[in-house]
């Protein structure tokens, strides 16, 4: 069990509880009060280990609360981040040019420290989330330091050892937000690894295929190979993947010139305009499927900016503005009534 099984656990006993006392006020099922006692530890003792183990939410109260502090721990991390690279260029001049190197060497093992003294003290995912991005930006740090001293080639390679490192440390510690980062970083890097082998500059030209063929490959492995009941990251794996492609077809749906195709600009924007249509509804309907629910939002907030982006892009100059912005109100009305069909299908066959 993870702790995405966990909170689900948790949530499935407190409803039961709640509906058990409904049926009981108006007298519809009634249990001896031996059964009722017996029932009652059991999910007290159940919900008592799934807190102190992956640390659930047992009431809506709390459940906010986790979302405030998973908050509060990326903004402290980003804040720690920044505050570790500003007490370096204040300082750094002062420092002798062996000391500097000995602190940019150190600045990864610290970082990894920091993380194992976190987890251990305070055994609680919020504080060992904001540690590991601060050993994250530490490995960071290190690399861009070296990398000036030892006047390395700009190469897209620091973004392979940063997501790897970042990679590692998430799954050890079962972390989404460091997991996307690193993720992100390692698609950052496939793009540009490719970009270079086929002779272009990678921070210079993006071609959005490079990016896109790998998300999309990354993406279909989560669904085929990776169920989320096996590894609670998939879902996050899934999302990073679908952010990457979904910005790809963007980008080529908008402007065909970063495109590897030579042949008409227009008809290589709308075949990825179809493309991305496709991609958008396939995703939601493995969301939905799997029940991943930042999965499920993004797509279908990807499908409605492909087709207002590309309803701007092909009437605005054509309309007048009123019918403009009447049509696109009548495509919000549309919108409302495709999500409630899908909706009213999805209760029928759940019943």
């Amino acid at each position: 069990m993870n702790k995405r099984d966990a909170q689900r656990r948790a949530e499935q006993i407190l409803s039961f509880q709640q509906e058990m006392e409904i049926l009981k006020s108006e007298q519809v099922l009634r249990l001896s009060e031996t059964d009722r006692s017996a029932v009652s530890n059991y999910h007290e003792e159940l919900l008592d280990h799934l807190s102190a183990t992956f640390d659930t939410d047992r009431t809506k109260g709390q459940a906010n609360l986790s979302i405030g502090m998973q908050i509060a721990s990326t903004l402290g991390a980003i804040a720690f981040s920044f505050a570790l690279f500003l007490v370096f260029e204040n300082f750094w001049d002062d420092l002798g040019i062996y000391i500097q190197l000995g602190l940019a060497s150190l600045l990864p093992f610290i970082g990894l420290g920091l993380t194992i003294a976190v987890d251990r003290i305070f055994k609680t995912p919020y504080y060992t989330g904001l540690s590991v991005i601060v050993a994250i930006a530490c490995l960071v740090g290190n690399i861009l330091i070296l990398g000036h001293y030892f006047n390395l080639p700009d190469s897209p390679n620091a973004f392979l050892l940063w997501g790897v490192y970042g990679v590692i440390l998430s799954l050890r510690y079962q972390l989404a937000f460091p997991f996307f980062l690193s993720v992100l970083s390692i698609f950052t890097f496939i793009g540009g690894y490719i970009t270079e082998v086929l002779g272009y500059n990678w921070s210079h030209t993006i071609y959005g295929e490079l990016y896109l063929a790998p998300a999309l490959i990354i993406a279909a492995a989560c669904y085929l190979y990776l169920p989320a009941r096996r590894y609670h990251l998939t879902p996050v794996l899934f999302l990073t993947a679908f952010l990457v492609a979904a910005v790809s077809l963007l980008q080529l749906s908008l402007a065909g010139r970063y495109s590897f195709f030579t042949i008409d600009r227009d008809f290589v924007e709308f075949f990825y305009t179809l493309l991305a249509l496709g991609f958008g509804g396939i995703s939601i309907a493995i969301s939905l499927k799997e029940d991943w629910s930042f999965s499920k939002y993004a797509a279908i907030g990807f499908l409605i900016l492909v087709l207002l982006t590309k309803y701007y892009d092909w009437a605005w100059d054509v309309l007048p503005e009123y019918v403009f912005f009447l049509i696109l109100g009548i495509f919000s009305i549309a919108i409302i009534i495709v999500l409630r069909k899908t909706r009213a299908y999805l209760q029928g066959a759940s019943s």
